[in-house]
């Protein structure tokens, strides 16, 4: 539960940056194209960095650090470690804070996504019922809508309601305002916001990313109409369209977005160099991966000493030698990889005290498989403290069993190893 909410507070702060430089700097600028991009991307970059651990560890004195990249050594799979102990017993309604919370989250999982396939079936549904009233175009269909449904399109599906009175030029205006949505794929771009918002319907800032990628869609399918008509007829429609209120809102109607702000981009003048936009958007980009995704945050280095192991009867080399990250054949422990995690799993302990804290996180062991089989040189080079890193550096200096060395041209040669160690509740 930990590491979902540390997620999804993650995720929550990245939208925020990436919301604010839109809001400051791009939302008002006539681009928009990029205007598009940035919402779609940024939206997208919030939901995976938390997700991603780029292992950048900081090392070295206390005066000053260098990054050493894990990718240096041989990299083992993660092993996860959980509380074997931990029972939770339900009686009647005594839940925990963590279930009901689940329990919450997939109630409103359950109706955003009821909601979803509503409003989907209803528009089949309605394009089913009224296939005798379409008319096919270049490159959408129109149907009549008599009323049920107001201007707007969908996908390919432009629905024009007939019962509107407006003048043929109007009609034109109107109807080439839907072939812009339609031309631009703009249902897309709502079905990808929708899908979003039904996983993180919890989330304020998805509703604000979704009204400022509709209000987007609106700008660049007026622009679709300017570019055959004039501003001022134009400029008069909207002015007299009203709010037309109906259910559905994955679809795009022609008086849905606000008049005022559409008419005021219309007019504006504000453009901004595509270069000092593209720089100001991969800076931020940049920042979160570096805040979020790397492992330097926040998080010193556990520099424990070095715990040397040695079999009995077998004497481990004092100096072994040059170490090599790189081999042609990988160290492999008698009985294979499944031996040597199932040896971690039944011998590591989840410490009390981690436990009482509700400490998870990872722990990165570094050591080293010697030229005659030896496991030596065992470190913690990134720790979670709270007892996590002693544990996982008792268990893995304990294990017994010879290793065959990693083979380097032919050669056996000493191999530097890292084994992460996942530990969650």
């Amino acid at each position: 539960m930990n590491t979902i909410l540390k997620l999804l507070i993650e995720s929550t702060l990245i939208l925020s940056v990436f919301y604010a430089i839109y809001i400051l700097f791009f939302a008002h600028n006539t681009n928009f194209n990029f205007s598009r991009t940035y919402l779609i991307s940024s939206l997208t970059l919030a939901m995976v960095i938390p997700s991603i651990n780029i292992p950048v560890l900081p090392s070295g004195p206390a005066n000053g650090f260098t990054l050493t990249f894990m990718h240096d050594a041989f990299q083992l799979p993660e092993l996860f470690i959980s509380d074997p102990n931990e029972v939770s017993v339900i009686t009647g309604f005594d839940i925990s804070v963590a279930q009901a919370l689940l329990i919450v989250y997939l109630v409103g999982l359950l109706l955003f996504l009821s909601r979803f396939l509503f409003e989907i079936l209803n528009f089949f549904l309605f394009i089913h019922r009224n296939g005798r009233k379409t008319e096919q175009y270049s490159f959408y269909k129109l149907i009549h809508t008599g009323g049920r449904i107001p201007t707007s399109s969908f996908f390919n599906y432009l629905f024009w309601d007939e019962t509107r009175q407006v003048g043929e030029a109007e009609k034109k205006q109107m109807i080439r305002h839907e072939e812009g949505h339609i031309s631009k794929r703009h249902s897309y771009d709502i079905i990808y916001l929708e899908i979003i918002k039904i996983i993180f319907w919890f989330n304020p800032l998805i509703y604000a990313y979704r009204r400022a990628l509709t209000m987007v869609h609106e700008y660049q399918a007026d622009a679709y109409v300017l570019d055959k008509n004039p501003d001022r007829p134009y400029l008069n429609l909207l002015a007299r369209q009203s709010l037309t209120p109906w259910s559905i809102s994955l679809n795009h109607h022609f008086s849905k977005s606000i008049i005022l702000k559409r008419i005021k981009m219309i007019k504006s003048t504000q453009r901004r160099s595509p270069w000092l936009q593209w720089i100001l958007s991969l800076l931020t980009a940049g920042l979160m991966f570096y805040l979020f995704a790397c492992e330097t945050k926040n998080n010193p280095v556990k520099s424990e000493p070095e715990v040397s192991y040695q079999a009995e009867n077998e004497a481990a080399e004092e100096d072994p030698g040059e170490i090599y990250s790189e081999v042609d054949v990988s160290p492999l422990p008698e009985g294979g990889l499944e031996g040597f995690y199932n040896y971690i799993v039944d011998n590591l302990k989840y410490p009390e005290q981690a436990k009482k804290e509700g400490i998870e996180g990872k722990v990165f062991v570094r050591f080293v498989i010697t030229k005659n089989g030896f496991l030596s040189q065992v470190q913690v080079i990134k720790g979670m403290g709270h007892g996590l890193d002693e544990e996982a550096l008792r268990v893995v200096s304990s294990y017994d069993k010879k290793w065959k060395p990693g083979i380097r041209k032919g050669e056996p040669v000493n191999t530097e190893m890292v084994l992460p160690i996942s530990y969650a509740l």
